[in-house]
């Protein structure tokens, strides 16, 4: 058995500039980068099976794809009737 553990993480940099004229002779110029880095969820590899973990506040749609796995597992195990006779 082994357990592997990756993160998902969310990304976002920002870049703003500014310029203008005051009251005292020349220009002024301004700029301003922002980045932030965070942790969305947990990706653990099991034998073979993929589980996610959000570390943030979970959709509708977030729960299922997290139950349409199982779902589609047994839909497969179900027996395909037979040719009718």
């Amino acid at each position: 058995m082994y357990y592997r553990i990756c993160f998902a993480i969310s990304a976002s940099f920002g870049f703003g500039t500014g310029a203008g004229e005051g009251e005292r002779p020349g220009r002024s110029f301004s700029a301003g980068v922002g980045a932030q880095v965070s942790p969305s969820a947990l990706v653990v590899l099991q034998d073979g099976d993929v589980k996610i973990f959000h570390l943030e506040h979970r959709s509708t749609l977030d729960k299922l794809v997290d139950i349409l796995p199982t779902i589609l597992e047994k839909l497969g195990q179900e027996e395909t009737p037979g040719p009718v006779s």
